[in-house]
């Protein structure tokens, strides 16, 4: 599971496209992803109390370093190239988009005003970090509830984990053990879909066996053009 090592310098998805409408704003996020930027486009949209939960513990590092770095960047170049020429760590930069394309995904690098308004809300937020596998949720949070939770694009690497589970099993077991951390009335970003087609398909399994395996559940498919296609991320309300 090589991908476990991984540390991306920035997001290799569109966060623009669904961050609107999770409603971050004043709520507890739980995020996953080691390049730090859904967690940041939280802040940026008002969440003052963001936990960053990665199976890799380097991601505490580059969380830290990576706010260090916003508080000492004048501009948006100035962090990207910061970043892009880094020697601290070992990013995996052959998926580092370019700057014009990030100005698109991630918001807060949209405009040197949504980048000047990250640097003053973290100032306000309290971001913390715990490492554990995603697929181990109830024996790494305990107890703890979120108002908003992100996967960003972990459901992708299933088959790397389930090991003899079957695959609509694994999908349900941990879609029952992310709403245990979900508040009443909270918003699950559970998959992002690339290239967005009627049935994706993945390494043992399709986005019809995602929506299989959870008939009966409520969810979302929120569409949104990236790039020249179009991506997509499930959503859960808990009701």
């Amino acid at each position: 599971m090589a991908f476990v090592d991984k540390v991306y310098p920035f997001t290799t998805e569109s966060i623009s496209g669904y961050i609107k409408h999770m409603d971050v704003k004043d709520k507890r996020v739980l995020t996953v992803g080691s390049s730090m930027d859904q967690a940041l486009n939280a802040c940026l949209y008002g969440s003052k109390d963001v936990m960053v939960m990665d199976i890799n513990e380097g991601t505490k590092d580059y969380m830290q370093y990576k706010l260090h770095l916003l508080n000492e960047s004048d501009t948006r170049r100035d962090f990207y190239d910061a970043i892009s020429n880094t020697k601290e760590f070992n990013l995996s930069k052959d998926e580092m988009f370019s700057f014009e394309a990030l100005k698109r995904m991630s918001p807060y690098m949209a405009s040197e005003d949504s980048f000047t308004l990250l640097k003053n809300n973290i100032k306000e937020t309290n971001f913390d970090f715990i490492p554990g596998n995603i697929y181990d949720m109830d024996g790494v949070l305990g107890d703890r509830q979120y108002d908003r939770i992100i996967l960003s694009n972990v459901l992708q690497y299933i088959n790397s984990c389930r090991g003899n589970i079957p695959i609509y099993q694994f999908i349900k077991d941990n879609f029952d053990q992310f709403c245990n951390h979900l508040s009443k009335d909270g918003i699950l970003q559970l998959m992002y879909i690339y290239a967005f087609e009627k049935n994706n398909h993945f390494e043992g399994y399709s986005t019809i066996d995602v929506l299989r395996a959870l008939e009966g559940n409520i969810l979302e498919i929120v569409k949104f053009e990236s790039g020249s296609k179009e991506d997509a991320a499930i959503l859960y309300t808990k009701k």
